[in-house]
């Protein structure tokens, strides 16, 4: 395990001066998904990091008579790691790690035991990964025997109900991305969220849920690892970041199924200048005009695909109407109360990039 003084702070949006070429195209080390476990007794803890004690060995009392003993203690001043790990029970050892694993316990979520069952649980502990992103190791215990271990991605929030279904989820995901240049597109890796049920037998991925989600970011679901195989324009980051907002409990921050906006947003947004005018908006699909500037326009339509708000201009390149070529060009609207987002996924026209976002809040009702 990595000891670094300097860590990562989980900001995506990263400015590149100076960057070109593809990043390897590796997945990322914790690409492991536990799908295995399965609405837990989640027990709180009310343990201060200021139980762990300066000495070598420090001994924590875990709910359920479980017991923690760690050692060789590290200060990093905004974070400190601790190895030797034995998990014990009814006087039996459970658990010995005397690897260089580096555990911490500064997330207040973390150690979490969960039961499962007739004396069965399910034990969560972070584990230093810096400069990556730190990752959960998850013990499965029954009758005071391990009977195996897989890792999780950090939960980024307590359990949330985030398809008002009734249904908790915690919610995480591997790594964070670096952006890349290609083909002067700036495009960030696929990272896709992982989302785990509380149930009466544990956590549990819930694979559809994960799956769903993923797509309304993303547009397709390419599977639930890291990677930078799936490279994905900057605007996917965007949806990305609101996501998390949405699983870290801000309001309105992230994505519901997308629905046709009301006719209210029909009209011309934006200036003189630069302005989009939504012509029509039907129950299935919503007719604009794109005006970027003098040179270049854009007529499309926009329908609901995967949860999203779809536009496509077809590649017509031979055929000018009224003086505009058209060159195929994708992406999303996003209607809220901020105004109209428009963001391009995928461009042929030389002058619009990929990843370029477009935000019209203003509706000029002359």
């Amino acid at each position: 395990m990595k000891r670094a003084g300097l860590f990562l702070i989980p900001v995506m949006l990263i400015a590149v001066l100076g960057c070109s070429g593809r990043r390897d195209s590796s997945s990322s080390g914790s690409n492991a998904v536990a799908a295995m476990a399965t609405e837990a007794s989640v027990e709180a803890n009310d343990w201060t990091e200021e139980d762990f004690a300066t000495e070598r060995e420090n001994t924590l009392a875990l709910d359920f008579g479980f017991k923690l003993t760690v050692g060789d203690e590290e200060d990093f001043d905004t974070f400190k790691t601790y190895m030797y790990f034995i998990l014990e029970r009814n006087n039996n050892v459970i658990y010995v790690d005397n690897s260089l694993t580096e555990y911490e316990f500064g997330d207040k979520r973390y150690p979490m035991v969960l039961q499962t069952g007739n004396n069965s649980f399910e034990l969560l502990f972070e584990v230093n990964n810096r400069p990556g992103k730190n990752y959960i190791k998850r013990l499965f215990v029954n009758n005071d025997n391990l009977l195996e271990q897989d890792i999780l991605p950090v939960f980024e929030a307590d359990p949330i109900n985030i398809n008002n279904d009734g249904i908790m989820v915690y919610a995480g995901y591997w790594d964070y991305g670096h952006p890349w240049h290609e083909n002067d597109e700036l495009m960030t890796a696929y990272n896709p969220v992982l989302y785990y049920s509380v149930t009466n037998t544990g956590l549990k991925l819930d694979e559809t849920l994960t799956i769903e989600r993923n797509e309304m970011i993303y547009g397709q679901f390419y599977g639930f690892s890291f990677s930078y195989d799936y490279g994905q324009p900057m605007g996917a980051n965007l949806r990305f970041q609101q996501e998390l907002k949405l699983i870290q409990g801000e309001e309105d921050a992230g994505f519901t199924p997308a629905t046709m906006p009301p006719q209210s947003y029909a009209g011309r947004w934006g200036d003189n200048d630069a302005y989009l005018l939504i012509s029509d908006i039907y129950d299935t699909d919503i007719v604009f005009y794109w005006h970027i500037s003098e040179l270049i326009n854009v007529r499309a339509s926009a329908i609901i695909e995967n949860q999203r708000i779809v536009f496509r201009v077809r590649d017509d390149t031979g055929h000018i109407d009224d003086d505009y070529i058209y060159y195929a060009i994708s992406g999303t609207l996003q209607f809220n109360e901020n105004g109209i987002l428009l963001t391009v996924e995928t461009s042929e026209d030389p002058m619009i990039r990929a990843g370029a976002t477009y935000l019209y809040s203003e509706k000029n009702n002359d």
